[in-house]
């Protein structure tokens, strides 16, 4: 009786699933050869033009982070509630082409395992948040 009770259930459930679909559609036939009707392509605004920007050089700073491509061993000490504690990892550094660095951290803190994901770039036409301390002047 449950099993009945169920299947009826399901019919009746994709019936009105398939009433619905069919309601919902365009009225229009379509042929299944054709596929899916295709949208009309949008035009530009008049007098818009679509260019490409211009294509990104690396600068000295980008000459910086490759710099930094390896593997790293890591000492980190972290002040929880002022006092020190140590733990050790490992960091992977990558270039993704010529203008964006990639790392990868494992290690511990506070003795549970920890992973650290980083990508770093530059962008030549602002100005850096912060001098930097190692810049020559």
């Amino acid at each position: 009786m449950k099993l009945t009770h169920t299947l009826f259930s399901t019919a009746a459930l994709a019936a009105v699933l398939v009433l619905s679909a069919s309601a919902v559609q365009d009225k229009k036939p379509v042929d299944p050869k054709a596929g899916a009707p295709k949208p009309a392509p949008t035009a530009p605004a008049a007098g818009a033009q679509h260019q490409m920007p211009p294509e990104v050089k690396p600068g000295p700073e980008h000459a910086r982070l490759a710099k930094t491509v390896g593997t790293w061993d890591a000492n980190v000490t972290s002040y929880m509630n002022g006092t020190p504690q140590t733990s050790k990892g490992t960091e992977t550094r990558r270039m993704v082409g010529d203008l964006w660095l990639v790392a990868d951290f494992t290690g511990d803190f506070d003795g549970k395992p920890f992973a650290g994901h980083m990508i770093s770039g530059f962008d030549q036409d602002k100005k850096p948040a912060a001098p930097d301390a190692n810049a020559k002047k």
